[in-house]
């Protein structure tokens, strides 16, 4: 069984049809945007089919996404079952910044089996305002060893050389304001 939050484009769709059973009854806001009354009658209306639903699993999982991780954690704990919560960025503690739904995340926070987060620096991050219960980093599922053979051929004619390939959102949090005149300032005094 699948739980989500809201309607994905097109993942309704794109979900096996043999095996799987999707249900899009969470909160349909993303958070901050989720007002307390909205959240009251998400837990009314969701609440008893999600810890029905638990007590069959042998871990609920969430992501720290406000309100999901909140969810998640307080329909494991009402279930009786262990919960484990993803963080992937430093916006997991948007919420803590939100007066009416500090407490929420806080108790999220303090509450999980498992709080996991994909790099050192986010977790230190989170670490610095919450002490999540059980955290640590998982990476997301790459090692160097994976880009060997590639870094063996060496450089190929059709990439420029030197070059930093950055994927993402350009955002102040993600730090390119000191990274990129970083970059160029190494550039100039190492063109190699």
């Amino acid at each position: 069984e699948v739980w989500i939050g809201r309607r994905h484009r097109g993942l309704a769709h794109d979900m096996p049809r043999a095996g799987v059973v999707l249900h899009e009854q969470l909160a349909t806001d993303h958070f901050p945007f989720l007002s307390l009354p909205k959240l009251a009658w998400l837990l009314l209306t969701a609440l008893p089919a999600l810890v029905r639903a638990a007590r069959r699993a042998d871990v609920v999982h969430g992501f720290c996404d406000y309100p999901l991780g909140f969810v998640a954690v307080l329909v494991a704990r009402l279930a009786g079952r262990p919960v484990v919560v993803s963080g992937h960025g430093t916006y997991s503690l948007t919420p803590l910044d939100m007066p009416v739904h500090r407490w929420l995340i806080g108790w999220m926070f303090r509450r999980t089996d498992r709080f996991l987060m994909g790099s050192r620096f986010a977790l230190a991050t989170v670490q610095r305002r919450v002490q999540p219960r059980g955290a640590e980093v998982v990476w997301y599922g790459v090692t160097p060893a994976d880009y060997e053979a590639d870094a063996a051929r060496g450089a190929q004619p059709a990439v420029p050389a030197p070059y930093v390939l950055c994927v993402g959102e350009v955002k102040q949090r993600k730090g390119h304001a000191t990274s990129l005149p970083a970059f160029l300032q190494a550039w100039r005094a190492e063109p190699s």
